[in-house]
């Protein structure tokens, strides 16, 4: 039993400087419930700041009650050993929902890729704006948002979990100054050891968004390329990549990804709310049940047992109204599975057919992971695997807002174009 409450049934997850059990705890009432118990590791008992950031973790996971962030439900000690208990989560991290879509020829689709932002969003507005006692902002910012660290329940459900390098407003510098977080994740502030604030968390999200929708990783390769390319604020509009991404979404993408932090959104809600429109505008139809659909038809291609409820819904969604949305969906992924690699104005190397998306684990491959302990710098001269190419020059890449301004302008002389035809003719 630990501290006499929970008794752990079976190892989860090892990694960083904890590890995750599957615990269930007794009510005086007689019932059980399972939960998640997160243990720190025995190894970093004795490093001060270790202890320190995990306490952090729980004090920060104990003030958040929202659907889309993880729950904790207490937090304590144990013969010496701190511990954290959560709400346990059925259902995977974002990174393996995606590398399972593209084994099995079925990416996350354009509505629930961007559905599933909007939740992390309206968590995130949530820490963001949360307050102390004194009713003054704590001014939370997480540090390490990325797909490994957001989870999407059974139900459909995004879950913001891992708060092991979060900051609060007065709290002590456990780091001691190094950059923590993920490298292809990180927003240019962060990386150069700036001051942060929530707005750094956006640019992370802005990554992800930008990642679900084109199907490539955005920043990817040695880790001193990626490093310069993420400082140099360079980022390759979506329609370099898809020809055929919708603009109104390319606007979405290309703000909360802006180099500098007061030209991005003011918050995550206003990000919310932007994608909320854009999938409103656009006739897109998404949300946790259709979320849980899709899941759902991976697990039925993987081999498993469809879940009946779902089953039974879907055949209800062929017979209504909405039936022309679901399917564009359906073609917009299969548009990304059988589009040609990314545009590159020099020569392309060759390239496997399909999305190129391929997110990383949790000790991910480009040299850019601060794992729990969140203690460790960026280390020089990591090389990734493979995929794209994070040495692509300027040539590759234009500033934000450039691709906007030339579509603007073409739109322009083809309405200069058309109203002079309009005036010959009725001359």
């Amino acid at each position: 039993m630990l501290a006499g409450r929970y008794e752990l049934k079976r190892l989860i997850a090892s990694g960083g400087m904890a590890e995750i059990h599957l615990a269930s705890v007794r009510a005086r009432s007689g019932f059980e419930k399972e939960v998640a118990i997160k243990r720190l590791h025995e190894r970093h008992l004795g490093d001060r700041r270790i202890v320190e950031l995990f306490r952090d973790e729980a004090r920060i996971g104990a003030l958040c009650s929202h659907p889309n962030v993880v729950q904790v439900h207490d937090a304590g000690d144990h013969d010496g050993m701190p511990f954290i208990a959560m709400e346990l989560i059925q259902g995977s991290e974002l990174a393996a929902i995606c590398r399972r879509g593209i084994e099995l020829g079925r990416f996350l689709p354009l509505a629930h890729a961007v559905d599933v932002v909007r939740q992390a969003a309206e968590g995130m507005a949530h820490f963001h704006a949360l307050v102390g006692g004194d009713g003054v902002p704590l001014e939370i910012v997480h540090r390490d948002i990325s797909p490994t660290n957001l989870l999407v329940t059974r139900d459909g459900v995004v879950k913001i979990i891992d708060f092991g390098i979060a900051r609060v407003r007065g709290a002590r510098d456990e780091l001691g100054g190094a950059v923590a977080g993920k490298l292809s994740y990180m927003a240019p502030e962060q990386l150069r050891g700036e001051a942060i604030d929530a707005r750094a968390d956006l640019w992370s999200l802005g990554v992800v968004l930008y990642e679900l929708t084109v199907g490539t990783r955005l920043f990817r390769g040695p880790a001193d390329e990626v490093k310069q390319r993420i400082l140099r604020g360079r980022v390759q509009p979506p329609t370099f990549v898809r020809r055929e991404f919708p603009p109104a979404l390319e606007a979405i993408v290309m703000r909360v990804l802006e180099p500098h932090r007061e030209d991005r959104y003011p918050s995550a809600l206003a990000l919310a709310e932007d994608l909320e429109a854009f999938l409103r505008d656009a006739k897109l139809v998404s949300g946790p049940t259709r979320i849980a659909r899709y899941l759902d038809e991976l697990e039925g291609l993987a081999g498993a047992v469809r879940r009946p409820d779902l089953d039974d819904l879907a055949r209800a969604w062929d017979e209504d109204e909405g039936k022309g949305d679901l399917d564009f969906d359906r073609d917009f992924a299969a548009r990304v599975a059988a589009s040609p690699s990314p545009v590159a104005l020099t020569a392309p190397r060759p390239r496997a057919p399909g999305p190129e998306l391929a997110i990383a684990d949790a000790d991910d491959n480009d040299g850019d992971h601060a794992d729990s302990a969140g203690a460790v710098g960026v280390p020089d001269g990591v090389t990734g695997r493979g995929g794209d190419d994070a040495s692509a020059g300027n040539e590759e890449e234009r500033p934000a807002g450039e691709g906007r301004g030339l579509r603007i302008a073409a739109l322009g002389f083809a309405l200069i174009g058309l109203a002079l035809a309009l005036a010959w003719v009725i001359d």
